[in-house]
This record gives structure tokens, sequence and C-alpha cells, in this order.
């Protein structure tokens, strides 16, 4: 599904931010 690849880029997104 088109969302789910969605979500998985923001969750990736706020790893990046988590990490600074």
């Amino acid at each position: 599904m088109a969302s789910s690849r969605f979500l998985r880029s923001v969750i990736s997104f706020f790893a990046l931010v988590s990490n600074f």
C-alpha cells in the first residue's frame, strides 16, 4: 500500500531527527 510506504518514510525521517 502507498500509505505504508509513506508511513515508513516518515518513521525513517523521525529516526534521523531523533539522533539530533
